[in-house]
């Protein structure tokens, strides 16, 4: 090592990188892995979900209606108690604080007896019993209370209605952890639900509700399945569907199998594997650089192997000592691994999204799984590593090596293999970098259809039925610097899912199902969607009492047959089995162009429904002029207060909403392109002391050529075209196949992302162009060396 300083430095840098890397992933993984491992009782806590299964495709939800926990629990030997959790978002007030708080649960009393969240202050049987109860994690509490005692005191919230409703904090609660997967900071009573929901939701409506089960000891979940299925069948919708039914969801297994219409923490096994792959491919390719380097510098060994062999060394004494070498390198590497891991979970910390917070533990000596794999890793890339050239360096014959007779039959190519395989790994991994940074450009560069730029997004949700809405919507026309303000259900590219009817569709003989969103006359302009079929203005007067819709392009191209324009479609909900609840009687008076409400990537249009009402909003869109002075925001925030003094003002742009659909693809593309630039360095590496190498065991041969005319330009290009080559061969190998496999894929994104042949062509320059950087300077100071120096001893 201390001889030849630089060879062991490049091994060292590359193993403990490759090490780092791979055993960050492994932290990743196992935090996962960990997600609600916590609970006591995990073996035994299902939840309930939703099966629907029919021809038009399949539904898998995570909610259930009020009654089905009360009849588990009553009429089901098997179940030991049953827990229900409904998302009630509210805003709570405290003297002169106020927030808005969406993470906010009503459960029921035994949430504490099924649930292993610790309740720091406060009698878990009793917490969430009474009426009006509040349970608070410790960051809520903090926020609202500050340094006072939160316990015993009352908080004020509003009804729909407008009307105050006391809240009693019955509780402290440690603040959830990150590996749960569920996402709650504040806890109701259920019964404090019966201000904000009607009867009717109670017992009928099958989207508000998660049910969890604690089955007994020893209990079947087949069998509480069937009977939970016999108790329902009546009662559960089929929704169109052919076949509906409950199913038991393992609480320990929902995180990597999350309901899409769960807003829990989820994970993707599909994402963890391909992160496992490139954890194993950067390390692989330390250790063909390893390899490489030790075979390599073997050829320098010879003459003491000789030695050791004429004083009785046996092979396998010669590959225990070479092996023995092997591993000290890599536990060696180990130990700066460990170092660089403490710069790396910091910022890897940092890589979260809207639904998945990454929370590794910088403190690893403590994980005692962590330290085994660690350990495991270091040996057998030790061991790995060092069998190869364990076995060549033993295998030299005695006289041989006395006389100087350096290089194997194959040495040579095996260390060019090993080259070309390095830059197989790297060239695929560029192009995986590559098709992520092509997808993240399409979501930001697309055409979206309308004009997002300077739209401020209003929520309303907690006041969507308050009458004096358009009372603040004329108030916010009078502000300057705002040009149009339009009502809607639904933001563009937002992340809530879309309100549903249903509608007959006789060329399918069937119902469908095909998404609503209810907006106001000025919506289209403010948003300026193109109006293709223009509908009559006196459609657009104020007091219409008929019920008006528009639809886009793609349902025109699909339905138009069946509900043309000027036609009134019947429109119903399916909640009670076949039985067909009207909900709505729209006449399609216009059309508009087809642009992206939901998704990004996949942002095929299909059909969809815009109902004009000034009821239903959700949120206003407030369009700004382009020049508008920031204080605006200051001005539309005063105006809220004016009408709605006991709501809390909340607001973001159409532009947040993007980013926040990004964000989800965010961490999993940073790691991506960390792991490619280790891959490529540590391969770049490799390749740089290989050269270093070889140039050194040419120095004799380049002095000839010197000395019989050859000049600098000549030799330069004779060092570096024989690694260029391997470079390029690894291109051929690797380059048209990866890049056509990602053609194909992105042909099935509707709107087809392009991945040029110039791609191809710039990847493939990149890679040889930093070749020739990595091995020109080394081969170029060679090929300076005066002759006279090479030749002096020979």
């Amino acid at each position: 090592m201390l001889r030849q300083k630089l060879f062991s430095i490049i091994s060292l840098t590359g193993l403990s990188l490759g090490m780092a890397c791979f055993l960050l992933i492994f932290l990743y993984l196992q935090f996962q892995h960990s997600y609600d491992q916590f609970h006591e009782k995990k073996d035994r806590i299902y939840r309930v979900n939703r099966y629907h299964d029919g021809e038009s495709g399949k539904w898998r939800l995570s909610t259930t209606a009020a009654r089905v926990a009360e009849l588990a629990s009553a009429s089901i030997s098997e179940v030991e108690s049953a827990v229900r959790m409904s998302n009630l978002p509210l805003e709570l007030q405290y003297k002169d604080k106020r927030i808005k708080e969406r993470n906010v649960y009503a459960a029921d009393p035994e949430f504490f007896d099924l649930f292993s969240f610790k309740l720091i202050k406060g009698d878990p049987g009793n917490a969430l019993l009474e009426p009006n109860s509040i349970v608070l994690t410790e960051e809520i509490a903090h926020k609202i209370f500050g340094e006072e005692e939160a316990l015993d005191q009352t908080i004020v919230t509003y009804d729909p209605m407008g009307k105050m409703l006391t809240l009693k904090v019955t509780g402290i609660l440690e603040d959830v952890p990150v590996n749960s997967h569920q996402l709650f900071k504040v806890l109701l009573s259920y019964n404090t639900l019966k201000p904000f929901k009607d009867d009717r939701w109670m017992e009928e409506d099958w989207y508000g509700c998660l049910t969890y089960l604690l089955l007994k000891k020893n209990a079947s979940p087949e069998m509480v399945e069937d009977q939970l299925n016999e108790l329902t069948k009546d009662l559960l919708p089929d929704l169109g569907f052919q076949t509906s039914k409950l199913s038991l969801q393992l609480l320990t297994t929902i995180f990597f199998n999350p309901m899409k219409d769960g807003w829990s923490q989820r994970g993707d096994k599909t994402v963890t594997y391909i992160l496992l792959i490139l954890g194993i491919l950067i390390l692989l390719i330390a250790s063909l650089n390893y390899i490489n380097l030790s075979t390599a510098r073997s050829m320098q060994r010879v003459t003491e192997i000789g030695v050791r062999k004429v004083h009785g060394a046996n092979k396998i004494q010669l590959v225990g000592q070479f092996l023995g070498e092997s591993i000290f390198f890599s536990v060696l590497s180990l130990i700066i691994a460990i170092f660089l891991l403490q710069l790396f979970i910091p910022a890897i910390n940092q890589f979260s999204n809207l639904l998945f917070t990454i929370q590794l533990d910088p403190d690893i000596f403590s994980n005692k799984t962590f330290l085994g794999i660690a350990i495991g890793t270091a040996l057998v890339t030790g061991i790995m590593s060092g069998l190869y050239p364990a076995f060549v360096l033993s295998g030299f014959h005695t006289v041989k090596a006395l006389k100087g007779k350096t290089e194997r039959r194959g040495s040579s190519f095996t260390r060019k293999g090993l080259v070309v395989i390095q830059y197989i790994v790297s060239i695929s991994m560029i192009f995986g970098s590559i098709a992520i940074l092509k997808i993240f450009n399409h979501m930001q560069r697309q055409d979206l259809g309308f004009d997002k730029e300077n739209v401020v997004v209003v929520n309303l949700e907690e006041i969507r039925n308050d009458q004096r809405i358009l009372f603040f919507k004329n108030q916010l026309l009078r502000i300057p610097g705002v040009r149009r303000v339009a009502g809607t259900s639904k933001v563009p590219i937002s992340l809530k899912y879309d309100s549903f009817y249903y509608f007959w569709n006789s060329k399918e003989n069937k119902d469908k199902r095909i998404p609503i969103v209810y907006v106001d006359k000025t919506y289209f302009d403010l948003l300026n969607i193109d109006l293709v079929d223009q509908p009559d203005p006196v459609f657009l007067l104020d007091n219409v009492e008929k019920e008006i819709a528009l639809v886009n392009q793609e349902f025109l191209s699909e339905l138009s047959d069946q509900y043309p324009l000027g036609s009134v479609m019947e429109l119903y909900n399916l909640d009670k089995g076949k039985e067909r609840i009207p909900k709505a009687h729209p006449e399609l008076i216009g059309s508009f162009s087809n642009f992206v409400n939901r998704n990004l990537i996949m942002n095929k249009p299909g059909p969809i429904i815009f109902m004009l009402s000034d009821s239903h909003i959700n949120y206003l869109l407030v369009k700004l002029t382009e020049d508008f002075n920031k204080n605006i925001l200051g001005e539309i925030e005063n105006s809220f207060y004016q009408v709605f003094p006991e709501h809390v003002f909340e607001y973001s742009f159409i532009d947040d909403e993007i980013d926040t659909f990004i964000s989800i693809f965010s961490p999993f593309a940073k790691i991506i392109f960390f792991g490619t630039f280790f891959a490529i360095f540590i391969a770049s590496m490799g390749l740089f002391a290989l050269s270093l190498y070889i140039t050194q065991q040419r120095t004799r041969e380049i002095g000839v050529r010197k000395v019989f005319g050859a000049n600098t330009k000549n030799i330069t290009f004779m060092l570096t075209k024989q690694f260029i080559q391997l470079v390029i061969i690894a291109f051929i190998l690797a380059g048209p196949i990866t890049f056509w496999g990602l053609r194909f894929m992105f042909q099935m994104i509707p709107d087809h992302i392009d991945l040029g042949w110039h791609i191809l062509g710039i990847v493939a320059l990149f890679i040889i162009g930093l070749g020739i950087m990595t091995v020109w300077v080394q081969s170029f100071n060679s090929a300076r060396t005066n002759p006279v120096d090479t030749l002096r001893y020979e």
